[in-house]
């Protein structure tokens, strides 16, 4: 989406299907980055290992077990709650790494999740000053509400649309982001429309075809409203 041409697009509203619930218009994001704290220490044969081996894998481990979980982590969190979630570790006891993903809806509980994650890479970093430890963040998206909230007219049209079927509309948020999140960003208001899937990314995942069919009259809703408005 970062690299999409808007001018070529020529749009003025978009519109994602990735949202779960019967007349669901998602219009607010988690905002999101991702960090990445590498570890080096000190390899050495274990034969002779005492007073010298660094073990990069332990420290990785340490780092991981330190994070707070209760009211931190993706198992722990619900609603607008956001949280720290360490998804992958690689490495051996000479390096290693994790990346992890920091999620949250405000911008101010976005920069302390990555205060947490900066301190206690400096912990780890005093605890043992013969490893290097590297911590960097990476932006990844930003809540689509701050730019929705200044051009609601894609999600009143969408609205219209699904009244039109007898759908009671519902604004709400996902604990997650669309392609929406950039393509709103970078000023085209994208907000995100049910489409009938349940039980994402599980082994239990399913779509309703009804629903999903559904979604394709609030589209067709959606265009003529547009096509028959005065723009």
């Amino acid at each position: 989406m970062k690299a999409l041409d808007l001018e070529k697009l020529g749009a003025a509203v978009g519109y994602t299907l990735d949202a779960e619930l019967m007349g669901d218009i998602q219009i607010e994001t988690f905002s999101a980055d991702r960090a990445v704290v590498e570890v080096q220490g000190v390899s050495i044969h274990p034969c002779c290992a005492k007073g010298k081996l660094v073990n990069a894998l332990f420290l990785v481990a340490s780092l991981v077990a330190e994070l707070p979980r209760e009211g931190m982590s993706p198992e722990t969190t619900e609603g607008k709650q956001g949280f720290i979630h360490p998804y992958h570790v690689e490495g051996s006891s000479a390096a290693a790494r994790v990346d992890l993903i920091l999620r949250d809806f405000e911008l101010e509980g976005l920069s302390e999740k990555r205060r947490i994650v900066q301190t206690a890479c400096d912990a780890l970093k005093a605890r043992e000053p013969a490893a290097t430890v590297t911590c960097t963040f990476h932006e990844q998206y930003r809540n689509m509400r701050y730019w929705l909230d200044g051009n609601m007219e894609p999600v009143e049209v969408a609205e219209a649309a699904m009244l039109r079927l007898g759908l009671v509309p519902n604004r709400s948020s996902i604990r997650g982001g669309t392609d929406g999140s950039q393509l709103t960003a970078r000023g085209l208001p994208t907000p995100n429309l049910f489409t009938g899937w349940h039980n994402a990314h599980g082994p239990l995942e399913w779509s309703s075809l009804e629903e999903m069919t559904t979604t394709l009259h609030v589209l067709l809703g959606i265009l003529d409203i547009y096509s028959n408005t005065a723009r």
